[in-house]
């Protein structure tokens, strides 16, 4: 595939006027945690310039008119969600990290074009199980986090050949979680579609207390100073693939009733969530031939906000996240999981239609995990992974085998090479299990 993503123009988008607190805001410790983390981003794919009418003159839109629309709904946004129009600072009166709205220049919206040799390009980018990573990287726009003052969110909104479109979002971790920024392009779209917003975020942050300095533990850990910090260096293989899975509900529904076998009073309740990600943390360890005295985390983000007392709002803007690690059942090294299957990604309708394809497009290190709902299989979940050709390779005929070995099991028929992968697996759900986390998340 030989297309390039041209930017050719940047708008700063802005909040209505007085649309912004007059003071700035302090992070949470919570927030801190995630500081250091390079920003999140994401891809909507969608076609709003094909319209679907019997009227000739209505097949085309202006993607001139789809910018200015888009610009507008976004400025209406921002002003319920104006955290994210700030730029991050270390104070210099307080000594605490905040979110300054002084001299602010504004969200910038990167507007794109894909130039391509074939308009099946869109069509292979929105439906090939395979990542192009570096076409997906080039969708998304530029967020320099690590330097003060910090901006905190940039849009990018790209126009292909056939009329396709992807908005690619990049936001700062250390202001919003996966839930608060899916609230956010929730409400993106609901404006752009309707002009209103029918539920409004919390930016209420007083339920938090920080009694024992933890903050301040963050920031001399992660050597934060007016200047910024230094960013994390992860490795990552020169080979490194992404590929993304579906599991449909009957899998799913296996895996559960694996899982009950090992049971010896069939009593545990075993979430999707929690099997799906034993699943693919056994198919992991065994596609990189790992021992089993080793050691190998998997860690995932866990939602606190009801596990507090008193509780926060669901609606609350911040980032309200633990990363939850378990391990010592297979070798070194650790997975690292991002978003999760009740977010609801593909009912975000800006009123072209759900998006054709959504996917975590900075999940590209070894053993980066994107989760989602499936698209097209009710009660699925989709699975994008990273990892270096060689083991993706066997990765894949791993899962889709592991799952035909769950159907012997549900049915009595215990296959002798398949004792190695069962007790695995019933470790590592025991071991999620066993310490409280599947209802956290699912």
């Amino acid at each position: 595939m030989s297309t390039l993503v041209k930017i050719f123009n940047i708008f700063p988008v802005l909040p209505p006027p007085n649309s912004l607190p007059n003071s700035p805001e302090v992070l949470t410790f919570l927030d801190i945690l995630w500081l250091v983390f390079s920003p999140v981003q994401r891809i909507f794919f969608y076609d709003p310039l094909e319209q679907k009418t019997d009227d000739p003159l209505d097949q085309k839109t202006d993607f001139s008119d789809v910018i200015v629309k888009l610009k507008e709904s976004l400025s209406l946004t921002l002003r319920y969600f104006y955290p994210h129009t700030g730029k991050l600072v270390l104070s210099e009166t307080s000594g605490l990290l905040e979110i300054q709205y002084d001299h602010i220049d504004g969200v910038a919206f990167h507007v794109a074009e894909a130039e391509a040799e074939a308009e099946a390009d869109y069509e292979a980018l929105t439906r090939s199980s395979v990542h192009n990573t570096n076409i997906f990287l080039s969708l998304v726009p530029p967020l320099l986090v690590h330097n003060f003052p910090a901006p905190l969110l940039s849009v990018q909104a790209t126009r292909f050949p056939n009329g396709g479109l992807c908005i690619g979002i990049s936001f700062h971790h250390g202001v919003a979680d996966g839930k608060s920024f899916t609230n956010f392009v929730e409400a993106w779209a609901e404006i752009h579609k309707s002009g209103d917003r029918s539920c409004q975020p919390c930016h209420d942050l007083s339920v938090l207390c920080d009694p024992g300095g933890i903050s301040t533990l963050y920031m001399n850990n992660f050597s934060i100073s007016k200047e910024g910090f230094p960013a994390p260096k992860f490795l990552k293989p020169s080979d490194l693939v992404t590929t993304t899975f579906i599991i449909d509900k009957e899998s799913i529904v296996r895996l559960k009733k694996r899982a009950m076998r090992n049971e010896a009073e069939g009593r545990t309740f075993y979430s999707t969530f929690v099997v799906g990600c034993a699943h693919i943390w056994v198919c992991t360890a065994k596609a990189k031939q790992l021992r089993d005295e080793s050691e190998m985390g998997f860690t995932f983000p866990v939602d606190c906000r009801s596990h507090v007392r008193p509780k926060m709002p669901e609606e609350i803007v911040l980032d309200p996240v633990f990363y939850s690690v378990n391990g010592k059942i297979v070798a070194s090294g650790f997975m690292s999981m991002a978003g999760s299957p009740r977010f609801g990604l593909y009912e975000k309708d800006f009123g072209w239609g759900r998006p054709m394809r959504v996917e975590v497009v900075s999940i590209d290190n070894d053993g980066g995990i994107g989760l989602a709902e499936a698209r097209d299989e009710e009660s699925g979940i989709k699975v994008s992974l990273s990892l270096a050709s060689c083991e993706m390779d066997e990765f894949r005929s791993l899962f889709l085998e592991d799952i035909y070995l769950c159907i012997i099991l549900v049915f009595g028929d215990l296959v002798t090479h398949s004792a190695l992968c069962w007790n695995l697996s019933s470790k590592l759900i025991v071991g999620i299990v066993s310490r409280g986390i599947s209802c956290c998340m699912w």
